[in-house]
């Protein structure tokens, strides 16, 4: 008899100690309704509400607009983001000098003046001189990583910026050894006589290129008044040092923000 009752329960899917498999649920006709729509909208990719009934469409982020003008817009704005850089960059390094010269104005506000270098080999000034060339430099270099390379004339500022940002580096480093000995006096003479060259050079490919105002030439003929300067102090005509760096500076840094807004929001820099 017990025999029976256990075979009876195997195949019925019933075993000795209870229910050996189970079955499926059933549910009931609406309930596999709901689940055949859920089933349909995963599938689909349409997320659901907190409520799990209602479907609503997937948040899409899109990187540009749609419309040909509204993306011309928009790409026009991130090139822009390189002229900022440079912006940051130029104002960081007028900011810095404007202190160490509040620091110690004697040092190169005198009759017979010296460089601006000269902050860099004293300790109250050094730390300053030194955040004036990096955060410079550093602010150069991200502008030139966001300029686009949509043509050959954007590829080749982005390089000139680079080549900016290691002059800077440059200066800077040959800057604290050079009054050990007459060797390092000589690496940092070339390195600063190598930027005076470059600032023009720069300038006069600028112009060349973007859409120039007034004050781009104003800015532009400033800029070799401060060459002509250098050239009187490297003459030994008389010592005008910290006014050539200051004006070459001065001018170049305005034509470089001027130049890199007016290249990348051009509208052959916008691709089509």
């Amino acid at each position: 008899m017990e025999f029976r009752e256990t075979t009876s329960r195997v195949v019925s899917g019933y075993g000795k100690f209870g229910r050996s498999r189970p079955k499926p649920p059933r549910f009931s006709v609406r309930e596999r309704s709901r689940r055949y729509k859920v089933h349909l909208w995963i599938s689909s990719g349409v997320t659901l509400d907190h409520h799990g009934a209602v479907p609503r469409p997937a948040r899409v982020k899109q990187s540009r607009p749609c419309n040909g003008a509204d993306e011309e817009n928009y790409t026009r704005y991130m090139n822009s983001r390189a002229a900022i850089y440079v912006t940051y960059a130029q104002r960081s390094l007028l900011i810095f000098v404007l202190v160490c010269i509040s620091i110690w104005p004697g040092l190169v506000l005198k009759r017979d003046e010296g460089g601006f270098s000269n902050y860099g080999i004293h300790i109250k000034t050094a730390v300053v001189y030194t955040f004036a060339y990096v955060v410079c430099a550093l602010f150069t270099f991200m502008a030139a990583r966001a300029v686009p390379r949509t043509s050959a004339t954007l590829a080749t500022l982005a390089r000139i910026l680079n080549a900016y940002g290691v002059l800077l580096l440059l200066i800077l480093f040959s800057t604290y050894g050079y009054s050990l000995n007459t060797a390092l006096k000589d690496i940092h003479a070339v390195i600063s006589l190598l930027a005076m060259v470059f600032d023009p050079a720069v300038c006069v490919w600028l112009v060349v290129r973007m859409r120039r105002t007034h004050w781009d030439r104003f800015f532009f003929c400033l800029e070799f008044l401060g060459l002509v300067i250098g050239v009187i102090d490297f003459l030994k005509v008389a010592h005008v040092l910290f006014a050539s760096e200051a004006t070459l500076a001065f001018a170049f840094g305005f034509l470089i923000v001027r130049g890199v807004h007016s290249l990348t929001t051009a509208p052959s820099s916008v691709p089509t």
